[in-house]
């Protein structure tokens, strides 16, 4: 994933807002994420270690 891609899946959007290396595991990424439920003006941050797969469609960022 990039910084900057767009997905969607169900009720959400998401955006890939940083992409940082792994402090432990080499050539891995974390990235941090914004999730925003469609309709809602409310975004929240999470970080993960995977990148979307299943059920992920690839999509432009509605945002607020």
């Amino acid at each position: 994933m990039e910084v900057g891609s767009a997905y969607e899946r169900k009720n959400f959007e998401y955006k890939v807002v940083a992409k940082i290396p792994h402090e432990s595991k080499e050539n891995e990424f974390v990235y941090m994420i914004a999730k925003r439920e469609f309709g809602s003006d409310e975004v929240e941050y999470y970080t993960t270690e995977t990148e979307f797969k299943v059920g992920f469609e690839k999509t432009t960022w509605i945002g607020i």
